[in-house]
Formats: C-alpha cells, structure tokens, sequence
C-alpha cells in the first residue's frame, strides 16, 4: 500500500517540485484513505492538472482507479 511520502518522495525524485496550487502530504494522504474506504469510486474527473501530485495520489490508491484530466488554455 502507497504512503502518501512515497507518493511525494517519486515526485520529487524526477525533479516535479509542488509549488502554489499542488497538493500537500495532507492532502495526498485524504485523498488515499477517500478511495481505499469509497471502493465504489472507479473513475476520477480531475480539472487541471499542475505537477500531477493529486493524479499520482489517485492512481496510486487502488489499481482499478483511473484519472481522467480536463484542462483548457
């Protein structure tokens, strides 16, 4: 199971810096403990996308999780 740290700690490795407007370790870590509790909750509609630091924490939740991105310039 994925620690919100490691979610953080793989960002940071490949040099994604969360900066104004990226999750927080708080925040991954809610958002691992909402879908491991919501099984029912497949399919993720994220609005934006920044340093990707959410879609990571999402995917990472559970394997049958999948994020779908929307975003508009």
């Amino acid at each position: 199971m994925t620690a919100p740290q490691e979610v953080w700690d793989k960002h940071c490795a490949v040099g994604i810096i969360a900066t104004e407007g990226g999750s927080c370790i708080a925040q991954i870590d809610y958002f691992l403990r909402m879908l491991r509790h919501h099984t029912n909750i497949k399919l993720v509609l994220e609005i934006g996308f920044n340093a990707g630091l959410s879609a990571s924490a999402f995917l990472s939740a559970r394997d049958d999780v999948h994020v779908t991105v929307m975003y508009q310039i």
